[in-house]
């Protein structure tokens, strides 16, 4: 039966890596027909106005909430590059889409689509800003084993993980009528982030 992937064990973070790198270097011989590439357009301006529409946002901090999504997109699109290399990705490849069984397992591709090769490895990284900045070196060097990174891609960390906040909170709010939703997401409303 197969277990979870340990994040924090550096044997099986490198055995990851490299098991990107040889899915990577698939990924990178043709892209998806059918599968969107991760951008702004998706992952910023869409959520926007998914916000601006809803009823789940108070009205005394649909304001400050737009005008600060508002910021964070300005931010993200300044450094955001359109000309980074993309590739066929998992896409939410974070350790609970990992099960371990001999060697890792990836599951949930339903968010696999186009995008820089870093969106699956940023996703890896766990505890302080020292242990992240040690594991992304340990990361890039299993992975370099099989594919080449363009370390001009740790520049999208950040906003890449940015877009997957705002993206992240969009789909909540877009499945909100989904029973399922309130109930397996209760933070979300009570008393939580848009309380």
């Amino acid at each position: 039966m197969a277990g979870s992937f340990e994040a924090d064990n550096i044997d099986q973070m490198e055995w990851v890596a490299r098991y990107l790198g040889r899915i990577h270097q698939t990924g990178r011989k043709m892209p998806f027909i059918a599968r969107p590439t991760i951008g702004i357009q998706e992952y910023l301006l869409e959520p926007r106005q998914v916000f601006a529409a809803s009823t789940l946002i108070p009205k005394a901090l649909k304001d400050d909430f737009l005008n600060a999504t508002d910021k964070l997109m300005d931010a993200v699109t300044a450094c955001w590059r359109d000309d980074i290399p993309t590739l066929r990705l998992h896409g939410d490849c974070h350790a609970g889409n990992i099960l371990w069984r001999d060697g890792p397992l990836f599951v949930d591709l339903d968010d696999a689509r186009m995008g820089p090769a870093v969106q699956d490895l940023w996703m890896l990284l766990n505890g302080d800003k020292a242990e992240q900045r040690m594991q992304l070196e340990t990361i890039i060097e299993a992975y370099e084993e099989f594919s080449p990174f363009d370390s001009d891609e740790i520049a999208l960390i950040e906003p890449l993980r940015a877009m997957r906040f705002v993206y992240y909170l969009a789909w909540l709010i877009r499945r909100w009528d989904d029973p399922a939703f309130p109930r397996n997401f209760p933070w979300l409303t009570g008393g939580g982030l848009l309380a």
